[in-house]
């Protein structure tokens, strides 16, 4: 009989416990889903939201010159209260001609002006002459893409660089101004004589060098 009550006691215990442990992990399982519920509804309610927007509703203003252009102006929507982050991509020939741009997070609904560095080489100076040649009417052309989220916005500008425009950015670089700028004859004139400079230089760099060689021959000979 005392065996059968102790059994009994137990049995009592093992099912009160059971409930306890069933009901602990149900509530874990049903917070568990409150919270998953909760966040998935607020991320869909976004996304959805951002989805039915268009490029206007993010950004008010893009201005950017299609010829020689030296900066982007881009402005947000008064509507919004986000802080988008706008990224750039540059396509095409002018690819070659522009530095980085480094993406703007829009703070604020003023206008943000971004600068469009140009960089022109040496060897792409001596390119742009001979094309410049061929064809007085001469550009280097590109795209420039303006993105958010993901490319959710990804607006596409055609732009494009003349060849004096490209020149005078080079001079530029060597601290050379033109008495007249608009006068592209003396713009190419003054690159002609740079680049004449250079290959002097490189031929008196080598013809030393030559010299250096053969005197070192001739104290310690060749084999």
């Amino acid at each position: 009989m005392i065996k059968n009550g102790k059994q009994k006691v137990k049995g009592i215990i093992l099912k009160v416990m059971g409930f306890l442990t069933g009901g602990t992990l149900i509530s874990m399982v049903l917070l568990i889903n409150m919270d998953t519920y909760s966040w998935f509804t607020s991320k869909m309610t976004y996304n959805l939201s951002v989805t039915a927007a268009t490029t206007e509703d993010i950004l008010e203003k893009i201005e950017i010159k299609t010829v020689n252009p030296k900066e982007i102006v881009l402005k947000k929507n008064n509507s919004i209260n986000i802080e988008p982050v706008i990224y750039f991509s540059v396509e095409g020939e002018a690819s070659d001609y522009i530095l980085h741009i480094n993406p703007i997070k829009l703070k604020n609904h003023k206008k943000y002006t971004v600068p469009i560095n140009v960089a022109v080489n040496l060897k792409q100076i001596i390119e742009l002459l001979n094309k410049d040649n061929e064809n007085n009417n001469k550009r280097v052309q590109g795209t420039i893409r303006i993105k958010y989220l993901n490319e959710f916005i990804d607006e596409k500008i055609d732009i494009e660089f003349t060849t004096k425009y490209l020149f005078k950015k080079f001079l530029e670089r060597l601290s050379i101004r033109c008495l007249n700028e608009e006068n592209e004859f003396e713009i190419e004139k003054h690159l002609r004589k740079v680049i004449m400079h250079i290959d002097k230089q490189a031929r008196l760099q080598s013809s030393k060098f030559y010299e250096k060689e053969t005197v070192a021959e001739e104290i310690y000979g060749s084999e």
